[in-house]
């Protein structure tokens, strides 16, 4: 859920011309809203000419097979500690 509210905040900060205000003003977003804010890193700032919601879905979609793969790999794993 956080991930998608980061997509859809660097999305809306897409629409500033200077990437330091993009930043700054994500920085202040999560600082004000996140749990634990020291968790979180800026990684990359990405400028979208035009937002998708075919391109948002499919970014999600990536993501949680990766997370699938990673958790079907740590079950395995747990199955083969157990017998």
């Amino acid at each position: 859920m956080k991930r998608t509210v980061l997509i859809f905040i660097g999305s809306l900060l897409a629409s500033c011309s200077n990437e330091n205000k993009m930043e700054s003003e994500l920085k202040k977003y999560v600082e004000q809203n996140f749990n634990d804010p020291q968790s979180y890193e800026l990684i990359n700032i990405k400028v979208w000419d035009t937002i998708r919601a075919k391109d948002l879905a499919k970014n999600e979609i990536e993501f949680n097979e990766e997370k699938i793969i990673d958790c079907q790999t740590k079950i395995e794993e747990a199955e083969t500690q157990i017998k």
